[in-house]
């Protein structure tokens, strides 16, 4: 993972963007943003890529929801890591159950 540090360094101006690579430095997506509120998040739920983000989060709309007077998007992890977890934890807890039952 790279980093970038200095003075301007955000993504509250009208033209930053984030892009993200994959370990062979291949580009997997890349988003520039609109206009940025102090309140709201952005709404990407079609999953839009190689292009300017503009539209911001309501509450009830793809998921957003209100946090006092902020309002974000949920993320989604992708469905293969979440099930490598699960079935980590599983096995993790199995083999501390199987070492209590031989000690």
């Amino acid at each position: 993972m790279g980093s970038y540090t200095g003075s301007g360094v955000g993504l509250s101006a009208t033209g930053d963007g984030v892009i993200i690579f994959n370990s062979t430095d291949a580009q997997m997506a890349k988003v520039s943003f609109g206009a940025a509120s102090a309140t709201n998040t952005f709404d990407n739920a079609q999953g839009l890529d190689s292009t300017t983000l503009s539209l911001l989060s309501v509450a009830g709309v793809n998921g957003a929801f209100s946090a006092s007077t902020l309002v974000g998007s949920p993320a989604a992890g992708p469905l293969p890591a979440a099930v490598w977890l699960l079935g980590s934890a599983l096995t993790g807890i199995g083999t501390l159950r199987s070492r209590r039952r031989h000690t």
